[in-house]
Order: C-alpha cells, then sequence, then structure tokens
C-alpha cells in the first residue's frame, strides 16, 4: 500500500532543496481519497517549510487523455 501523503511530502522537500519557490499543483480530481491525501502532504509540508500555493495555482485535472492535452 502506497503512503501518497508522505510521497507528496518528501516530493515539497526534494523541490525546495533544489531551488523551486514557484510551485503549481496539477491534482486529480478533488472526490478521490488519494487526490485528498496528497495535496494534504503537499501544502502542509511547504507550510511547514515557509511556503504556500495560492488556490489558482493548483489545478484540478481530470484523470482523462483529453485533461492532460490542455
Amino acid at each position: 500500500m502506497s503512503d501518497d501523503r508522505a510521497a507528496l511530502s518528501d516530493m515539497a522537500r526534494y523541490l525546495v532543496s533544489l531551488g523551486h519557490k514557484d510551485i503549481a499543483i496539477i491534482s486529480g480530481p478533488k472526490h478521490y481519497y488519494s487526490t485528498v491525501e496528497r495535496l494534504e502532504g503537499i501544502t502542509h509540508t511547504l507550510a511547514e517549510l515557509g511556503m504556500t500555493v495560492p488556490p489558482e495555482r493548483i489545478i484540478e485535472g481530470k484523470n482523462s487523455y483529453e485533461s492532460g492535452i490542455e
């Protein structure tokens, strides 16, 4: 079983360690449990690191080929 929250927390720390400061998120549909866990993992960790992602930079994907093209 994967730990979505921990995985995205690790990813946030890695991106920040590389010097990234202007982060955006493309998530899955927000009614998916895994999406909620992932968003909480990355946003909580970024907040711990003194960073935030504005709501307009969190985009909900539709998990489809067509939405990937957008």
